[in-house]
């Protein structure tokens, strides 16, 4: 009588779960799919508008604080698929859980446990590898990074723009920093406090100094947001938390089910 009510509670605990996981999946792929009919003009209502913007003429103020046009040349298109294709695997892993739940065999329980164990190990590799700075995800993306910037900068308006808008509003410089540049950095790199002279005279001596070019790379700075981002951490380990909870579930119904006749034990 115990284990039947164990099972019972099990398979309610299980229902519930998946039921999250689809809205979850549906919201997931309506977001996917808005991304992908609205381009990069999604990303214009959420850049902040409120930066105190110097409208002087000089040539370096021009290409210092760029136009929100390049907003649109970012790959928001093909994110927006991936989320479209994430949600819907989503979807198919929920699916596959409350049917265990409401018509528990064991094959069908057993896959789905199989299955989310096997989703929870990567997301946990992968989030442990992307956390930790010197880990080998990091080292081959930094390269992937730099190899796009020397080949496409200055070469690629669209991405010469979206570039010069990132060295503005997340006050960076290049991927390692203004040194990727050589020995002329853009002018998109220079401090808000430097003159076209002074950028000019630098340019000239071959000198880089911290008085004229941000040194920060922009690789490091946008990864700190990320690493730092606390409503992003907390959905992190929120989900990484709930499948570890199904595949517990799942796991312990088959291993009830085993003490017990019943709808499990097909």
């Amino acid at each position: 009588m115990v284990v039947c009510v164990c099972t019972m509670v099990i398979r309610v605990a299980l229902g519930t779960l998946n039921v999250v996981m689809l809205i979850m999946s549906v919201l997931m792929f309506s977001g996917g799919v808005i991304m992908v009919v609205e381009g990069g003009k999604i990303l214009n209502k959420f850049v902040d508008m409120d930066k105190e913007v110097d409208n002087s003429d000089s040539d370096i103020d021009k290409e210092n604080i760029p136009d929100l046009s390049w907003l649109n040349t970012l790959p928001v298109k093909k994110v927006g698929w991936w989320m479209c294709g994430a949600s819907t695997c989503l979807c198919a892993l929920a699916s596959l859980g409350l049917a265990a739940a409401i018509r528990p065999g064991n094959k069908v329980m057993l896959s789905f446990a199989v299955i989310v164990s096997i989703v929870a190990v990567l997301c946990i590799t992968l989030g442990s590898l992307f956390l930790n700075r010197d880990s080998s995800i990091h080292t081959f993306l930094r390269e992937q990074a730099s190899d796009l910037l020397n080949e496409k900068y200055g070469k690629d308006l669209a991405f010469t723009k979206a570039t010069n808008g990132v060295h503005y509003f997340v006050d960076c410089c290049g991927i390692e920093g203004p040194e990727d540049f050589g020995d002329s950095p853009p002018a998109s790199c220079c401090e808000g406090n430097c003159t076209v002279t002074e950028l000019g005279d630098r340019k000239a001596t071959s000198t880089i100094t911290v008085n004229v070019y941000k040194q920060k790379g922009c690789y490091d700075m946008i990864l700190d947001l990320v690493v730092k981002n606390k409503g992003l951490l907390a959905f992190y380990g929120s989900f990484v938390s709930f499948l570890v909870a199904e595949a517990i579930l799942g796991f312990t119904y088959l291993i009830f089910a085993r003490l017990t006749p019943g709808p499990g034990t097909k």
